[in-house]
């Protein structure tokens, strides 16, 4: 993705939202979700961009798939 910094296909995928679960609770971010739970719980599951995904996956905060890119011809 580093290749394609201007690329508005990068970008847009950036944004698309994906399905994950949280492992742990997590204070205060509630309104990641939309609602009005000032907490995350531990279990939940809501969609997040796919940036905010890599960051919580990998700092092992939450589950979920994370697609590679696609590469159009």
């Amino acid at each position: 993705m580093e290749d394609d910094y201007y690329s508005v296909e990068s970008i847009l995928a950036e944004n698309q939202k994906i399905q994950c679960q949280f492992k742990i609770d997590i204070p205060d971010m509630g309104h990641l979700d939309g609602g009005n739970e000032r907490d995350i719980k531990a279990l939940s599951k809501i969609q997040i961009p796919m940036w905010m995904a890599y960051i919580l996956i990998y700092s092992l905060v939450m589950s979920g798939y994370v697609p590679h890119p696609q590469l159009s011809s």
